[in-house]
């Protein structure tokens, strides 16, 4: 194998090894940063609503002038339509219309349904933070998992890098040195060593050791 072709292709592949794990570890940011931001954006926006509609309902009995009720009621709506707009799990539809319903009824002055509509907007948010949960889980197993894959294809790479270093050091540095002590030999007298053929030698190697082995050999046999 010509020594040109032999470490193009071995430096080709670690190069393209590396690209790999670049593109692995922007894939894994990708698919973090996603998850996480569905956990701010989608639920704990309905979690926000579900607390301050809380907050309207207990505080509802409190409030004695009649705009301030008007005003509690707006902030509860405007809460409930947020909460409806949001909704991204099936279980919450079931929630959101029991809520609506109670609501209004509760709203027009059946204040004994206010345990009952306290208890569904407890549900709301609680269905949501255990959605947060599962997909704070999510993120963090996506992130370990690409951890783990980015550090074998990093592990792979040195071991590439390092068999690349080896092929050089056999192929290339060994043998040029075998022929440089070969020639310092034969300036200092020893015209009896040669360079000896090893398989794994480079073509380009293989041909300059023999070129020299026939050049020695003419000399010598031009002595005699």
């Amino acid at each position: 194998m010509k020594a040109k072709s032999y470490f193009l292709s071995l430096s080709t592949s670690v190069i393209i090894l590396n690209i790999i794990i670049c593109l692995g570890a922007i894939f894994l940011v990708e698919r973090i940063i996603p998850a996480i931001n569905n956990i701010i954006d989608e639920n704990a926006f309905s979690v926000t609503s579900s607390v301050n509609m809380l907050q309207t309902v207990s505080s509802a009995d409190l409030i004695l002038n009649p705009e301030d009720i008007q005003k509690n009621q707006v902030v509860f709506w405007t809460n409930f339509e947020n909460a409806k707009k949001n909704i991204t799990l099936k279980s919450e539809i079931e929630i959101i219309n029991h809520i609506e319903f109670t609501a209004k009824d509760y709203w027009a002055g059946n204040k004994d349904i206010k345990a009952n509509l306290t208890e569904s907007l407890v549900q709301l948010a609680n269905v949501n933070l255990k959605d947060m949960k599962k997909k704070e889980l999510k993120a963090e197993n996506i992130s370990l998992t690409g951890a783990w894959a980015v550090g074998i294809l990093l592990i792979f790479s040195v071991g590439i890098q390092l068999a690349l270093r080896g092929k050089i050091l056999n192929g290339l540095i060994l043998p040029l040195e075998n022929i440089t002590l070969l020639l310092q030999d034969y300036k200092n007298g020893n015209s009896m060593r040669r360079f000896t053929d090893q398989r794994g030698h480079l073509n380009e190697i293989r041909q300059t050791g023999v070129l020299i082995n026939n050049i020695l050999d003419s000399k010598e046999v031009k002595k005699k």
